[in-house]
């Protein structure tokens, strides 16, 4: 008698959608809310370096809160924390996730890892390696297998060497309720009795994860596996069959097979088990035509299910879908920057997992910036205390001018610079000059109100420059004094941080000295290639993401008061400067600068209604 195992899971993806309930979270802050217990091996250490801190140690600073284990010079010992047991109730499925920084780790001697244990330690599955050299926080996540009862989770390291460093922070276990899935049938045994009695003991184990009771099925091939269309009579089974049995059984079935009509060729003979409990399948996921991505022009997109028969509802507000939502029938126009959102339903199925599409349609002239972190500040070692300490930022996406804002275009909203001069550049594509900070806010508003954006400035109480009065050209406390409406749609200055993480082309790697390049030539023009004057913009090289000249040709106004010592206590989260100052930061260097004005971390200060001849800006707008 041949036996088959049959795994009978249909278990869904966990991007349904749903929502997610955090168990337990560690992030080293000794706050309420770090209720996941750890125990490290060793203890806390200050000589080589083993527990929490909050100070800078390998270049890098907690991923958020203040504080974060940290480890160096581990003196090659192994150096892990135990997170305790956590018990898994059934219907939910679990996930790990935590954030770690490495560097400089050798894959062949060192290691970052971590390890599952679903019996409380007695066993840990296979370590798994984590990147050794990430030389920035990074996010690890782990998904739980469904049938485990507990988890508990060990991340180790071991390395030798004061450059080498393995850093942890954020540790979360959290879990999302299951929508209703097929039980599972394993470890399925048969085996004929020798005495003569025809009699076939069948043994297997029953699982479902939402613990719905199931009805158990015996199916024969009696073609050696080929089909499975023999179904024993009722009468001849006993034992674990048929309805209502609990999920968790180890079932035992008695098959009286002498007793059915046919004769059986045991050679050729096989068993399955079937479970089912009224769970039917799920619709299959909509799928969207074109995919989503960036577009510079109105997109007509098409939503597909190819479950027959299904529904569809979509969202273009970034609220998940449900059958109350927009039915969808004929395509969509998508003229701005949308997410949409699409699930289909089917009667007596499960509803489909949510697709999520981000349409980003870029205005012509600007380039959209991916939201990130980065690390801000002097990261060359070729700068000035006002550039340190170098820090890690997290940015919101948002949409920058490719180009520094021209003189026709200033023009068309502003009275045209007086000493625009061929000296120093003059054209409809040279860079504005000779534009003070105020002026700036004073055209972008403009320009919003003239394009049907909202404005984002308001001076006074008013958003409407018409009742701003003139620009003034000296300091005047009740232009200082400007709110910036950081969720309206209309164009505005960016700030230090977005202006940074720009001309880096968003990333810290490759590391470049200048927005785009370590060869200033190529990008910029400064004091050693300008001839004395700014030039066209859109000439040299851009940047890694299609922006040119944020080294060189004109400083630009950035938004925020300037601070000299501000990087020691900026936000992490979006940071728009100080609250107050007496000046406002400039960013880039210019065509009378040297090089090293020129580098992307420069920072440099001037009064707001100051406007040079080295002094230009560019726009930007609120992303998704």
């Amino acid at each position: 008698m041949k036996t088959r195992f049959i795994l009978v899971i249909t278990l869904l993806c966990l991007s349904l959608g749903l929502f997610s309930e955090i168990v337990r979270v560690q992030g080293f802050e000794s706050s309420p809310q770090d209720n996941w217990g750890y125990s490290p091996n060793p203890q806390p250490n200050r000589l080589v370096w083993w527990g929490p801190s909050n100070q800078p140690i390998g270049g890098v600073t907690a991923q958020s809160g203040d504080w974060y284990w940290a480890s160096w010079d581990l003196d090659n010992i192994n150096h892990s924390l135990v997170f305790d047991e956590s018990s898994c109730e059934l219907g939910f499925l679990y996930s790990i996730s935590f954030w770690y920084f490495t560097k400089n780790l050798n894959p062949d001697t060192d290691y970052c890892r971590y390890t599952l244990s679903f019996d409380g330690g007695i066993t840990w599955e296979t370590a798994v390696n984590l990147d050794g050299d990430t030389d920035a926080w990074s996010l690890a996540e782990v998904d739980i297998p469904h049938y485990a009862n507990s988890v508990m989770l060990k991340v180790e390291a071991l390395y030798d060497g004061f450059s080498k460093y393995v850093h942890w922070d954020n540790f979360v276990l959290e879990r999302v309720e299951l929508y209703p899935v097929a039980p599972t049938v394993y470890n399925v045994q048969a085996s004929q009795r020798r005495d003569g009695s025809k009699i076939i003991d069948i043994h297997y184990n029953l699982f479902d994860a939402n613990n719905d009771p199931s009805s158990i099925s015996v199916f024969v091939s009696l073609d050696g596996g080929e089909s499975y269309e023999y179904q024993p009579a009722t009468e001849n089974l006993s034992g674990d069959v048929g309805d209502e049995i609990p999920s968790g059984t180890t079932g035992n079935i008695v098959w009286h097979a002498g007793e059915e009509e046919i004769e059986f060729d045991s050679d050729n003979c096989c068993i399955i088990i079937k479970a089912e409990d009224n769970t039917t399948g799920a619709v299959a996921t909509p799928f969207f035509d074109p995919p989503s991505q960036y577009f510079v022009e109105s997109q007509i997109v098409t939503i597909f299910c190819a479950t027959e028969g299904a529904s569809i509802y979509y969202t273009t507000d970034g609220t998940d879908p449900d059958e109350s939502s927009l039915p969808y029938t004929n395509p969509i126009t998508i003229s701005t920057t949308t997410t949409l959102k699409a699930r289909a339903y089917k009667e007596q199925w499960l509803p489909s997992a949510i697709a999520q599409g981000e349409y980003v349609i870029v205005p012509e002239g600007f380039v959209y910036v991916p939201g990130g972190t980065f690390t801000m500040g002097d990261t060359r070692g070729a700068g000035g205390s006002s550039e340190l300490p170098t820090h890690s930022v997290t940015l919101n996406p948002f949409y920058l001018s490719r180009y520094q804002v021209t003189q026709a275009e200033f023009s068309q909203y502003m009275q045209p610079g007086s000493n625009w001069t061929s000296g120093y550049g003059l054209g409809d594509d040279y860079p504005a000059y000779y534009v003070s900070w105020y002026a700036a806010l004073k055209y972008c508003n403009l320009r919003s109100l003239a394009e049907g954006f909202t404005p984002v400035y308001s001076i006074n109480g008013s958003t409407n420059p018409a009742s701003w009065g003139s620009v003034p050209t000296s300091s005047n406390s009740t232009w200082n004094a400007a709110i910036c409406n950081w969720s309206a749609n209309g164009y505005r200055l960016p700030t230090e941080a977005e202006w940074e993480y720009a001309a880096r082309g968003a990333t810290n790697n490759p590391d470049y000295l200048y927005s785009g390049s370590d060869d200033i030539d190529a990008v910029a023009w400064y004091s050693g290639n300008s001839d004395g004057s700014t030039h066209p913009v859109g000439g040299k090289a851009p940047n890694g993401l299609g922006i040119y000249y944020m080294s060189g040709n004109l400083y630009e106004w950035c938004w925020d008061w300037y601070g000299s010592s501000y990087y020691g206590s900026s936000p992490s989260n979006n940071p728009t400067g100080p609250t107050s100052g007496s000046s406002r930061v400039l960013r880039g260097g210019n065509w009378n600068g040297s090089a090293s004005y020129c580098r992307v971390a420069y920072r440099v200060n001037g009064n707001p209604n100051g406007a040079g001849g080295g002094s230009g800006f560019r726009v930007c707008r609120a992303g998704l």
